[in-house]
């Protein structure tokens, strides 16, 4: 390894490549960061899943899911919620499932936030209840 390719003096992460504070803490804020969560569903309704986001974002980029339904007649239907208005509304989370999204890596929303934000999920299942992940993208 070389022990040169590293800057001098350098005090944060980034700046050992080269790049400028300015360009760092750039990179830190506008940077995208996924939150994600697991839930086990019940069978029937699940409503009012609260999402922890964190203060930070102010952007919500987008969401996907992932559970492992098989058969399909298990298509569950997720509505979600923002600031108390619903932007995903009874959607099959299929749709929005990684797997489905072939290329994108989530369903985009582009949804501004404000660091104090009610962000809750509500999934209604039928057939077996699974667990389901849930990731969301921000900024």
């Amino acid at each position: 390894m070389n022990k040169n390719r590293f800057a001098a003096n350098a005090q944060f992460p980034g700046q050992q490549v080269g790049n400028t504070l300015d360009f760092v803490r750039n990179q830190y804020t506008t940077g995208e960061k996924i939150y994600g969560q697991t839930v086990n569903l019940a069978s029937g309704s699940n409503v009012n899943i609260d999402v922890n986001l964190p203060k930070d974002g102010r952007l919500l980029l987008g969401v996907s899911f992932y559970t492992n339904y098989d058969n399909a007649t298990e298509n569950p239907t997720a509505t979600l919620t923002v600031n108390n208005t619903k932007f995903i509304v009874s959607a099959g989370i299929r749709a929005m499932d990684i797997e489905n999204l072939r290329e994108a890596m989530y369903k985009p929303l582009n949804l501004a936030l404000s660091g104090n934000d009610t962000i809750s999920v509500d999934i209604n299942v039928v057939g077996n209840a699974k667990p389901l992940q849930m990731q969301f993208y921000y900024i």
